[in-house]
């Protein structure tokens, strides 16, 4: 078993192929064990269960537990602390429900695509922040038992939209004039005078992105315009618009625009 991902607030694991792991707990950390390949053994509290693919258990803090998973078998292990999913006042807490059934599938494709995006990126923090909310949601589903994803595929442009809240006007201000530069979540709700969670739901559903979304489509947009315009290299445009790496640059440029930075300025260029 390795670590995939790895923030303040939850980490994500895969073990496959006869791992495991001797019986211990975790002090401050829930943990959500799914199986997605073949069997799992989980021992928690003495009992053993036996998982298959699509039935998944929650350890709470100082749960003992350890498992093992068969030949050819895989699973998939998200780590969180409590404070990714309470919203609530100081001093209330959140009751969750030990088993949930969930989509081996829909895990796995997210826990390739968390990879994916987090790769080389871990130092951009609202790359970070946009990972952390993901994977808030997708608990929220997971133990209050909603449905399946309801997340709208990701459109290859953005507009600004129109709002009547002169605080979100402001967010949107901010972002349009500092989206080449680190902008962060925090800021954001600040400006908008809410709190985090809340500002990243009505920022969704001003704009139909995530604040993450919305920011690197602003700069895939200004690099379509600079590879059409100018004689800017790659790699000064990627570092200009706040990418980590060229290597991210090239990787969001491609599943926005369906080609590489390369391809499009000999295709458009003037």
């Amino acid at each position: 078993m390795e670590i995939n991902l790895l923030t303040d607030t939850f980490e994500l694991w895969k073990g496959k192929n006869g791992f495991a792991n001797t019986p211990h707990a975790h002090a401050d950390w829930y943990q959500v064990t799914l199986p997605v390949q073949g069997t799992c053994d989980l021992l928690q509290n003495r009992q053993t269960y036996l998982l298959q693919p699509g039935e998944g258990l929650l350890q709470h803090p100082g749960t003992e537990h350890s498992f093992q998973v068969g030949a050819l078998s895989a699973v998939i292990v998200i780590k969180f602390r409590g404070s990714l999913l309470n919203h609530k006042a100081p001093g209330d807490s959140q009751e969750y429900r030990l088993a949930r059934d969930f989509n081996p599938k829909e895990i796995t494709a997210l826990f390739r695509s968390w990879s994916y995006e987090l790769l080389g990126n871990e130092t951009d923090s609202l790359m970070v922040q946009q990972m952390e909310f993901q994977v808030q949601l997708y608990l929220e589903r997971l133990l209050q038992g909603e449905g399946e994803s309801d997340r709208p595929g990701l459109q290859n442009s953005v507009s600004r939209p129109y709002t009547s809240d002169p605080h979100m006007t402001r967010v949107l201000d901010y972002l349009h004039s500092c989206y080449m530069t680190a902008v962060d979540i925090e800021s954001m709700a600040a400006i908008a005078l809410q709190s985090r969670y809340h500002f990243i739901r009505s920022f969704k559903q001003l704009t139909q992105f995530t604040p993450y979304q919305y920011v690197l489509r602003l700069r895939i947009n200004e690099a379509g315009k600079r590879l059409r315009l100018s004689e800017e290299s790659v790699t000064d445009i990627s570092f200009s618009l706040g990418f980590s790496s060229v290597t991210q640059f090239y990787r969001t440029f491609l599943r926005l625009k369906g080609m590489t930075p390369t391809q499009y300025r000999k295709r458009t260029s003037i």
